[in-house]
This record gives C-alpha cells, sequence and structure tokens, in this order.
C-alpha cells in the first residue's frame, strides 16, 4: 500500500509540472501571432519556425498531463466501480497518449535547433546584407535541415517501435512476459539512440552562438535588445540572449540523457517500467521538471528575442542609429549683401544694401538719404580706427567769402558723441553743403 501512495505521489508530482507551463506558453504563443514580419525581414524565418514550435511542445505537454491524470484515476478509483476491463482500457490509453507526447516532444526538439540556426543565420543577413553572399549562413541552413531529416527518420521510427510494444504489453498475460522481451531491448536501444544524438546536436550550436557574439561584438545594434516589460533603459544583449538558450538547450539535453542512463545502464531493459521507486522518482519527476523547466525559459527568452518593438527591431538599427547619409559642404564667408547661391535674398533688392532699421526712412528726400549715407561712412571709419583717414580741412581761398569753421574731435573720441539723435547731427552738414552747392565762388577785384 505505501509503495502504490509513493507512487501516486509521484504521479501527481508529474502531472503538476506539465501542468504549470501550459498556460503561460498558450498565451506567449498567441501573443507571437502579433510578431508579423515584412517580406526581406532577416528575422522573418526564424520567427516562423518559432510559431511551429511553440504548439508543438504545447501538444507534448497537454498529452502528458492526460496520461497523468488517467495514472491517477487508474491508481486512486474505486475498482468497484469499473470492471478490469475497464481498468485494462484506462492503462492502455495511458500508453498510448503518452507515448504521442514523446513523439511530439521529439518533434520539438529537432525543430528547436532549426530556429536556433534561422535566428543566427538572421543576425548574419543582417550583418553582411542581402546583396553579400553567405556561406556560413547557407551551410550551417543546409547541415541542420539534413541532421534534423535523419533525426525526424528516427523519431518515427522510435514512435512506431513504441505503440507496437504497447500493444503487445497492454494484451500480453505473464505466462509469455518473456516473449516480447527482445523487442523491449530493441525499443531502449533507439531510444538510447535518439537521446544521444539530441545530446549532440546542442553542440555545434554552442560553438555558433559563441562565434555570432564574436562576430558581433562590435556592433552594438545587433548585440542588444530593449526588453518591454522594463522600464528602465537597459540594453540586453541579443546575440548573448541566443547563446544563453544554446547552452540552456545542452544542459537540458545532458539532464535528459544521464536520466537515461541512469534507468538502464547497467540494468535489464525492464528496469525503466518495473523498475526501483528510486528510478520512478527520477524519471517521473527529476526528468519532466528540468525538461520542462528549461524548455519554458528557452521559449520565452526566444520570445522576447524576437518580439517586435516600437524603438527598432532587434536585427535592424535602432532609430539613434539610423542617421540618414549627409553630403560635407565647406563652409562659405559672403560679403554684406552678398546671398549665398540658391538661397532667397533674405530683403527686396532695393533694401539690401541697408539694415532693416533703415527702411522706415525711404521717404525722405534725395538729399536727406544722401548725407544719412555720408553719415553711415563715418560711423564705420569711427569703429575701425586703424583704417581712419581724415580729411584736412579745406582752407578758404583768397578772396572768397568767410566759411563756417569744422570742428574735428580729436582721436578717440568720436565715440562720446551721442549716436540716438542722428536727425540733430545731419542739420549741420546739410546747412554746411547747401552753400557750397547753391553759391557760386567770390572771385576777386
Amino acid at each position: 500500500m505505501s509503495s502504490t501512495t509513493d507512487i501516486g505521489g509521484l504521479t501527481i508530482g508529474y502531472t503538476a509540472i506539465a501542468a504549470i507551463w501550459i498556460t503561460p506558453l498558450s498565451i506567449l504563443w498567441f501573443i507571437t501571432f502579433c510578431l508579423v514580419r515584412r517580406k526581406h525581414d532577416p528575422a522573418r524565418v526564424g520567427i516562423i519556425w518559432l510559431k511551429v514550435l511553440y504548439p508543438i511542445w504545447i501538444l507534448a505537454l497537454l498529452f502528458y498531463l492526460v496520461t497523468g491524470g488517467l495514472s491517477l484515476w487508474s491508481w486512486y478509483g474505486d475498482s468497484y466501480y469499473y470492471s478490469s476491463s475497464s481498468e485494462r482500457a484506462i492503462n492502455e490509453a495511458s500508453n498510448y497518449i503518452g507515448t504521442t507526447g514523446y513523439f511530439f516532444n521529439n518533434i520539438a526538439n529537432i525543430l528547436l535547433p532549426i530556429t536556433f540556426v534561422e535566428l543566427i543565420g538572421g543576425f548574419f543577413l543582417c550583418w553582411k546584407g542581402p546583396a553579400e553572399p553567405n556561406p556560413i549562413k547557407k551551410f550551417s541552413r543546409l547541415a541542420i535541415l539534413a541532421w534534423s531529416g535523419l533525426l525526424l527518420a528516427l523519431t518515427i521510427a522510435l514512435f512506431g517501435v513504441q505503440l507496437s510494444f504497447n500493444v503487445k504489453y497492454t494484451h500480453v498475460s505473464s505466462s509469455s512476459f518473456s516473449s516480447f522481451y527482445s523487442e523491449e531491448t530493441k525499443l531502449v536501444q533507439l531510444d538510447g539512440a535518439v537521446t544521444i544524438l539530441f545530446w549532440l546536436t546542442t553542440l555545434p550550436l554552442v560553438g555558433l552562438a559563441a562565434f555570432l557574439v564574436h562576430k558581433m561584438k562590435n556592433l552594438p545594434f545587433l548585440r542588444g535588445v530593449r526588453l518591454p516589460c522594463t522600464y528602465l533603459p537597459v540594453m540586453w544583449p541579443g546575440s548573448f540572449l541566443v547563446l544563453a538558450c544554446t547552452i540552456l538547450n545542452f544542459i537540458r539535453h545532458t539532464i535528459v540523457m544521464a536520466v537515461f542512463v541512469h534507468g538502464t545502464l547497467g540494468n535489464i531493459p525492464l528496469a525503466v517500467r518495473i523498475g526501483s521507486l528510486n528510478s520512478r522518482a527520477v524519471s517521473l519527476v527529476v526528468d519532466p521538471f528540468f525538461n520542462d523547466m528549461l524548455m519554458f525559459v528557452i521559449l520565452v527568452i526566444l520570445f522576447a528575442l524576437g518580439l517586435r518593438k516600437r524603438k527598432g527591431l532587434w536585427l535592424q538599427p535602432p532609430q539613434e542609429f539610423a542617421y540618414p547619409a549627409v553630403a560635407y559642404v565647406p563652409a562659405t564667408l559672403y560679403a554684406p549683401g552678398q546671398v549665398p547661391p540658391g538661397q532667397q535674398q533674405p530683403y527686396p533688392a532695393q533694401y539690401q544694401q541697408q539694415p532693416p532699421q533703415m527702411q522706415q526712412q525711404q521717404n525722405l528726400p534725395a538729399y536727406l538719404q544722401v548725407a544719412q549715407q555720408q553719415q553711415q561712412q563715418q560711423q564705420q571709419q569711427q569703429q575701425h580706427p586703424q583704417q581712419q583717414q581724415y580729411q584736412q580741412p579745406q582752407q578758404p581761398q583768397q578772396g572768397s567769402a568767410p566759411q563756417d569753421q569744422h570742428y574735428y574731435p580729436p582721436q578717440g573720441q568720436e565715440h562720446q558723441q551721442p549716436q540716438q539723435q542722428p536727425q540733430q547731427q545731419q542739420v549741420p552738414e546739410l546747412q554746411q553743403h547747401a552753400p557750397e552747392q547753391q553759391q557760386p565762388p567770390v572771385t576777386s577785384a
């Protein structure tokens, strides 16, 4: 009775481990349909394989959950409510469903390396560009597809052998128990070969991801992604995430292979089914926990890696790196009044030689405008003392009428004259030039 209770507790743990990952993975799978990529997006192929991987693994967990539920019904159900034939039918259904779940588990193990290779190839495609050939991407794709075809053939063969064994195991009697001993041995050997091949597949994937990290060390927009769940400006390295996923996959298959060796090596092939309670605990709790938990972590990281973000894709340069092409134009100095070619003149043609503050005086007479221009020239000469050329006062001619004497301020005092009243300074000059322009010179008697 105690062994039955212990096996029932292990079956409960097996069922719970399979059930806790189904809901979050289903939510992520539905969200992956929002990861629609453009036709020429380097991440398009990898995301498509990821969308196929999610439902396959979810189906495997669902079959494991149903298998655990039927096993619990067989262990804890009251035998008075159903006959022995019904109990045999429940056990037979549990074996068939468990075998189908293991088949989908192996299919997911085949699709995961293809997803890794396509995502890594997307990095190389964005790094090299679509025009430049990339032999690493092409060779890795052909190699993983050929290797996956071999694993798929072995997986289908293993699935057929397991179904055949389940039929004989369910309908066999105790007297003919040794009749299918050889088939159990073949089943264990084929299962071990598939397990070892899955483990060997993880080794080149780790090397390819490490090579990717080495090549992307100088390209920050190909190394980093911003996780949408964080409010801090933290840049998570994209190529390092791929490397972390491949390492986790290596650890996962290493544990599965160790559990398989622990249950079969040194024992008879039937040790997995009728072995001790210790081997059952390892096969029902330890193996599913590490297998399902590590696979869940890998799928979540791949989801975060392939999620489309507002600030740019993980394979394309973010907006802060996408600078447009700008041609360098040397600076050219232009004289006052000149306009660079191709630009609109800031003022109309009649105002180009005059500042905007003088436009309000355009209604003045012509002689006042000439006087203002002369005054501006004098002010410019005062602002540049080294270029001043003082005009000597003209001596009055002999016999001419006396004229007004001009006052020339000494050098350095020009700036002391107030410039806020230009009209008051213009009047003496106009009065001075008026007699010279209008009165003829007086000749001697």
